[in-house]
């Protein structure tokens, strides 16, 4: 932790959040949380993009051999799989997970459906 905080120049505190009160089945967290003005303008001149879980689209211009390691990648940030149902599932907007169906369906044969995100249908999150 002191190397984190030496690196960011800072004295920043790991923060614990307590999931196990909500539900015993899941584990406490611990969150060590970055802030600067100039990573933020340094990301977007990189290409990241601000608030993209409310407009993100899928990428049309990934080759085909690299799909499969973009949804992997994209996984490991939004995704879950569900240790008491068959069953994995990953958050975006109506556009990506659309896409992201049609590709897992037209490429692996794998049947997906897409529902609101915390029942909520004004929100533009769904669930893949």
């Amino acid at each position: 932790m002191d190397a984190l905080n030496h690196e960011y120049g800072g004295d920043r505190k790991l923060f614990l959040v307590k999931y196990s009160e909500k539900n015993p089945n899941w584990q406490d967290q611990y969150i060590f949380s970055v802030s600067s003005p100039k990573m933020k303008v340094d990301l977007i001149r990189l290409g990241a993009i601000p608030n993209k879980s409310l407009i993100l689209e899928f990428p049309k211009d990934i080759p085909n051999d690299l799909i499969r390691h973009f949804v992997r990648g994209y996984f490991d940030g939004d995704g879950c799989i569900s240790k008491n149902e068959d069953r994995c599932s990953l958050v975006s907007t109506e556009n990506f997970c659309v896409e992201l169906s049609h590709i897992l369906q037209e490429k692996l044969g794998i049947h997906s459906s897409i529902m609101l995100c915390h029942q909520n249908k004004d929100k533009p999150t769904r669930v893949l």
